[in-house]
Parts: structure tokens; C-alpha cells; sequence
């Protein structure tokens, strides 16, 4: 019940954001920038989600985000987890904007950025469950961001709003 992602990886305030994208899209910039605003970047390369069957209130997967061990070019392996909370696939932008996917949607865009055992059935099928789990429990969104702190922010106030019901975020945090 364990996917490995070509992406970025961060605790904020308690709750954990996935950030994917291929290549160029800006991970590693919003690693750093994360990191510069006081987060817990778990990983800036290979990060691990797992489901864990039954750990909350009726029984639901309940997904976790981790550091793992590959190093990149940020130095962010931190053998840590947090609760996932959100999806994000990174774009580059004009402003810093947050827009949901619905999970048809999000599917498209993650099977370019997940490690998927294609060639063997034994373990291509429990993934595509975890896949099919992990979207109908974590809500996803496009984040096109601008390389500044103020992303930072964004990603603080998207997770705050999606977790509480408060106001959504205007692009400044």
C-alpha cells in the first residue's frame, strides 16, 4: 500500500503536502522556498505515500507522506511523516493560484510522476488501488506558482482552508 513519487514532499504546520511535476516544473524551488519559510521538507526527490487501512473514525484510509532516503541536489531526506492532506502538480505561473482537480483529472497527471510496477501484475494491481484510494481520499490541485515566498504562503493558507472550511486563498497567502 506504497506508492514512491517524482516529487517534493513538506509538513506544514502539522499537516503533509504532496508536490508532483516532471521534471523543470519547480519542485526543488518550492523545496527551498518551503524550507525558508520554517516547513519540514521531507524530501525534494523520491517521497513515499502509504495508505494505512482503518486509522480513522469508520474505518477509512488514512494516507501518510515520507522522506526517504535518495538525496538530490536540495539535500532534503528527512526520515520523517506527516499526514497527507493535499496533492498539489506544480506549474510555473504568473501568479501564485491554487485550482482543484477532480480525481479523473488528477489521474491523467499522476501516472507521469509516480514509480509504477508496470510489468508485473502482482504488484501493478494493488497499486492502482492505492492509486484509486489515495485520490477519492486526498483532494488534488493545480498549483501554478511564482519562484518568490509568497508560495510559501499559498501553500500554508490551501492547506489551513482545505482542513478547516476557512476562506480560500487569494494568491498573496
Amino acid at each position: 500500500h506504497g506508492l514512491v513519487f517524482h516529487g517534493m514532499a513538506a509538513e506544514v504546520n502539522g499537516q503533509g503536502v504532496l508536490c508532483v511535476g516532471p521534471s523543470g516544473r519547480g519542485k526543488s524551488t518550492l523545496a527551498r522556498l518551503l524550507d525558508g519559510a520554517g516547513f519540514r521538507v521531507l524530501s525534494d526527490e523520491r517521497p513515499v505515500v502509504r495508505m494505512r487501512p482503518g486509522t480513522v473514525p469508520g474505518g477509512a484510509a488514512f494516507f501518510q507522506v515520507h522522506g526517504s532516503p535518495w538525496y538530490s541536489a536540495g539535500g532534503f531526506a528527512v526520515p520523517a511523516a506527516a499526514p497527507l492532506r493535499r496533492l498539489l502538480f506544480l506549474e510555473h505561473g504568473a501568479e501564485n493560484r491554487v485550482a482543484p482537480l477532480l480525481p479523473r483529472d488528477a489521474l491523467r497527471r499522476l501516472l507521469h510522476v509516480m514509480l509504477v510496477p508496470w510489468q508485473n501484475p502482482l504488484l501493478f494491481d494493488p497499486c492502482l488501488d492505492t492509486i484509486e484510494a489515495l485520490l477519492g481520499a486526498v483532494p488534488a490541485a493545480v498549483f501554478s506558482f511564482r519562484p518568490d515566498a509568497a508560495a510559501a504562503d499559498v501553500v500554508r493558507c490551501d492547506l489551513d482552508t482545505a482542513s478547516t472550511g476557512a476562506r480560500a486563498c487569494d494568491g498573496r497567502g
